[in-house]
């Protein structure tokens, strides 16, 4: 196989590397196994939002105790995600 380009369409997510290792340590300590990890924004839209609901576009707000979550998308797609501190 021959290419002249490459491209590729990411959505960077980047956070506190000494939170995650504290959490996957507390994890792996409780005798649990980590198959993966999911930024919440993201993971609320896979539950809550239909396919068709990403398609035409929208926001996903999720107003929490502490933080405030949001999601949005656009033709199926995920154009921004964010979490803010209350």
């Amino acid at each position: 196989m021959i290419g002249i380009r490459l491209e590729v369409e990411t959505h960077v997510v980047g956070g506190s590397s000494s939170a995650i290792k504290n959490l996957s340590k507390c994890i792996y300590q409780a005798g649990l196994e980590i198959r993966g990890m999911v930024f919440s924004p993201l993971a609320s839209a896979k539950m809550l939002l239909s396919k068709k609901q990403k398609e035409i576009g929208v926001a996903l707000v999720d107003l929490g105790a502490g933080t405030t979550s949001i999601a949005v998308f656009e033709e199926g797609d995920v154009i921004h995600c964010n979490v803010l501190p209350i």
